[in-house]
C-alpha cells in the first residue's frame, strides 16, 4: 500500500479495504502459482512424465495411477536394457531424458513427431528425413551431445512410449504401440511391452542386418 501511495498520492489510502483485498489476491496468486509449479516438478521427477498442459494435469488428478508408478516402469526399462550385451557401446533412442538416466548406454532423443508424416520405421529411427532443426534438437538432448552433427548414430534399441493425452505423434509410428502388428518390421524385435500406466511402453531391439 505504501508503494501505491507514492505512485498515486491521494488516490489510495493505506487502510483501504479495497487495497487490502487487492494485496491478498496478488499474494494468493503468487502462492498458488508456486504450489502449481512445485506439483508439476514433483510429478515430472517422480513419474518421468513431461508437462503437457494445465488441462492434462487437472485430468491426471482424477486418475488412480500413482505418480511413482510410471517412474518405476521407466527404471524397469532401464534395468532391462542395462543387462543387454555390450549396452555401454550401444545407442538407445529414447523419448525423454528420464529414460537415458537409467540406461548405461548412449542415447538418441526422439519424440515421434520428427520427419515426414508418412515414412518407414527405419527411416525414422535413422533420422533420414528429419529436418535440420529436428536433428539439432535431437543431438543436443542426446548423450553424448553432438552439436556439430558429427556422429550420425543409428539406434540399436528403441524405447517407444505412447500417451494418448500427450502431444502429437505421427500416425504411422503409433503402430509401434502394438508389437503384434503386421506393420512392425521383422528386424524390430520386442524386448518389453507394458500398458499398465497412462503410457504404453514398448522396447525394440533393431537388427539392421535383416531388412525384411
Amino acid at each position: 500500500p505504501q508503494i501505491f501511495k507514492k505512485i498515486q498520492p491521494g488516490k489510495i489510502k493505506s487502510n483501504s479495504a479495497k487495497t487490502t483485498f487487492l494485496v491478498i489476491i496478488i499474494i494468493s496468486l503468487i502462492l498458488l502459482s508456486n504450489l502449481g509449479y512445485g506439483y508439476v516438478l514433483l510429478r515430472a521427477t517422480s513419474s518421468g512424465e513431461p508437462f503437457v498442459s494445465v488441462e492434462d494435469e487437472f485430468a491426471k488428478l482424477f486418475q488412480n495411477t500413482p505418480i511413482e508408478k510410471a517412474g518405476i516402469e521407466i527404471k524397469e526399462i532401464g534395468d532391462l536394457l542395462s543387462k543387454q550385451p555390450n549396452i555401454e557401446n550401444s545407442y538407445v533412442m529414447v523419448p525423454h531424458i528420464h529414460y537415458a538416466y537409467y540406461i548405461n548406454a548412449k542415447s538418441i532423443f526422439g519424440i515421434f513427431d520428427e520427419g515426414i508424416p508418412d515414412d518407414t520405421f527405419e527411416n525414422y529411427v535413422t533420422r533420414k528425413n528429419w529436418k535440420d532443426t529436428e536433428i539439432f534438437d535431437s543431438n543436443v538432448h542426446s548423450f553424448p551431445m553432438d552439436r556439430q552433427n558429427i556422429y550420425h548414430p543409428k539406434p540399436d534399441y528403441l524405447v517407444y512410449a505412447l500417451n494418448p493425452a500427450a502431444g502429437y505423434q505421427h500416425e504411422y509410428l503409433k503402430d509401434l504401440a502394438d508389437p503384434n502388428s503386421e506393420k512392425i518390421p521383422s528386424n524390430f524385435h520386442v524386448l518389453y511391452f507394458s500398458n499398465n500406466t497412462n503410457f504404453t511402453h514398448v522396447v525394440y531391439k533393431i537388427n539392421y542386418e535383416n531388412d525384411g
